[in-house]
């Protein structure tokens, strides 16, 4: 009986643990099943990650496209991933021109995210004349217009890795003001793109400067806007986001601006020069040091103007520097001249002398869209622009020696050159004018019409190394191209896209074309925007004699639509 029944326990209990490990399972699976059954999927991000070591990473939040940007509120950043060329292909559009009484607003759209890609390493005798226009000569011209009270919004610290201060420039001013840079290092840095707010920008003037002790500023205006700003980097080095400039310094002025050039002296001044829609030229002395503007001072009274509502474009004005202070300044005036007039400023009394009376600088007449370069190797001023006094218009220059005495007038173009009235005068043309450190001129505009092609906006490239302008037609189509160079003497050519090109064919993209010896090499895309937005826009580079700093990395801006409130891009590359 007692065997008997111990087995019959032994039996009982190994049941009853089979059955309690049974339930132990069961209650397990259950659990995980139901833990499994009610979890949240994982948040999907939005992050791209560089393919290039040579620019940092971002993300991106899709958002709705803001209208305007707030102060308060910092932009949005984008991302940048660096393909190889031809990665990107959008589909083309065909450019038409639309006359300013039938112009409609694009709609807006998405925030755009631009992808960056990589780019790879006859003559008349004229004489001078003085003429009356403008404002009669005197001793001095103090300030006059808006009483000025810019702010300044603290914007986040950027902490950068990006080499400071490197000055290359192939002269300097004699002022006083001019800090002396942190240092002298240099260090690889890698191409960018991004938006960074409100605002324009144009291929003759140069609105971007770095300064001596290396920051970066950005002059801006827009579409029928009376606002000029200037947006600055919050530290020395290259900025990679909005958020590495602070919120901008502006002035409103009494009339719309036309277009704006920025002209550094080297130190702590740079001149934005600026034509207004009531026909005045003034300069607003920007003060570096203190990242304000001091009072406009009123160069003439009679700047050519446009009507209805046009598009950036319409140059008007062009400066610069001369090493050892002289302050350059050459506009379009309202009877279709082109003037000319020196300076020299007086940060004191903040007031310009001038060195003479006005000089017309063209003799025919329908002249428009001065563009001036000095050349860093014998301080010769050349000037250039549109005339269209004969049919087809043609592209002319003429240079001022540095002992004030003017050459005669050159034709710089053989092909017949694109003109149009619509949106503005001749939005879609420069003359872009810069001169390397051997004298030589480098110069860039778009042909007329071509029925051959069908179309309109055959680069040509024109050069004169002192012994007359070679004009070479480009197997490249664009609007607006801007000539740009760095401190090796290479040469580029920055625009957009064209359905006719043999690469970099949306004219939605902006695209670089490498000089190669004395031909070029197909354009490379550089940037392409998202969201129905388009870079259909007119690029203006870092260039100048005096102050042209860090010139080993090319620097420039450009905008995206839509083109009555456009958006301000910085771009770079080595």
């Amino acid at each position: 009986m007692n065997v008997n029944f111990n087995k019959r326990s032994t039996q009982v209990a190994t049941i009853a643990l089979i059955l309690l490990l049974f339930a132990c399972g069961v209650a397990i699976l259950l659990g995980i099943l139901f833990r499994y059954g009610n979890a949240s999927p994982l948040p999907a991000t939005d992050t791209l990650t560089s393919t290039s070591t040579s620019a940092p990473a971002f993300s991106e939040t899709p958002t709705a496209r803001p209208t305007f940007f707030p102060t308060s509120t910092p932009l949005p950043t984008f991302t940048i991933v660096v393909l190889p060329p031809g990665t990107i292909k959008k589909p083309t559009r065909t450019f038409t021109a639309v006359s300013v009484a039938t112009r409609t607003k694009p709609p807006s759209g998405p925030t755009s995210t631009p992808t960056l890609t990589k780019t790879s390493t006859s003559t008349s005798n004229a004489s001078s004349s003085n003429t009356p226009g403008g404002p009669t000569p005197t001793d001095t011209i103090t300030p006059g217009g808006p009483t000025l009270t810019p702010s300044i919004t603290n914007s986040p610290t950027l902490t950068s890795n990006a080499p400071t201060a490197t000055s290359t420039a192939s002269a300097t001013s004699t002022s006083t003001d001019a800090p002396t840079p942190t240092n002298t290092t240099s260090a690889p840095v890698g191409s960018a793109v991004f938006a960074v707010g409100p605002g324009g920008a144009d291929v003759i003037p140069h609105q971007i400067v770095r300064t001596a002790n290396n920051f970066l500023y950005l002059f801006s205006s827009q579409d029928s806007s009376s606002l000029l700003r200037v947006y600055r980097t919050n530290n020395a080095g290259f900025p990679n986001s909005a958020s590495d400039f602070a919120a901008p310094v502006t002035v409103n002025e009494s009339s719309s601006i036309i277009s704006v050039d920025a002209v550094y002296n080297g130190g702590t001044i740079i001149h934005a020069l600026v034509n207004l829609r009531n026909g005045e030229i003034k300069d607003y002395p920007f003060d570096t040091s203190t990242n304000s503007f001091k009072p406009a001072i009123t160069l003439a009274t009679d700047g050519g103007s446009v009507s209805g509502s046009p598009y950036v474009g319409t140059s008007g004005i062009s400066g610069m520097m001369e090493p050892g202070g002289t302050l350059h300044v050459g506009y379009w005036t309202s009877s279709n001249h082109i003037l000319h007039r020196s300076y020299t400023y007086n940060s004191g009394t903040n007031t310009l002398t001038p060195a003479g009376g006005f000089t017309q600088v063209d003799t025919a007449g329908s002249a428009n869209h001065p563009s001036l370069a000095i050349s860093p190797a014998n301080n010769s001023l050349t000037v250039a622009w549109i005339s269209q006094a004969v049919s087809p218009p043609q592209i002319l220059t003429r240079t001022r020696q540095s002992n004030g005495t003017w050459g005669s007038i050159e034709t710089a173009s053989t092909s017949p050159v694109w003109t149009s009235p619509s949106n503005g005068l001749n939005i879609d043309q420069g003359p872009s004018l810069i001169i390397d450190s051997s004298g030589t001129k480098h110069m860039a505009y778009i042909q007329e019409f071509d029925a051959s092609v069908g179309d309109y906006g055959r680069i040509h490239y024109t050069s004169n190394n002192g012994s007359g302008w070679v004009d070479q037609p480009l197997a490249a189509f664009t609007h607006d191209p801007a000539v740009a160079i760095n401190s090796s003497g290479q040469i580029y050519i920055i625009g957009h896209g064209h359905p006719l090109n043999a690469t970099c064919t949306s004219m939605d993209d902006i695209c670089t074309i490498r000089k190669s010896g004395a031909s070029w090499n197909n354009p490379v895309l550089f940037a392409s925007p998202s969201g129905g937005f388009s870079f259909d826009a007119s690029p203006s580079v870092k260039w100048s004699v005096v102050g042209f700093n860090r010139a080993d990395i090319i620097e420039f801006v450009f905008f995206m639509t839509p083109y009555e409130s456009p958006t301000l891009y910085y771009g770079r590359f080595p």
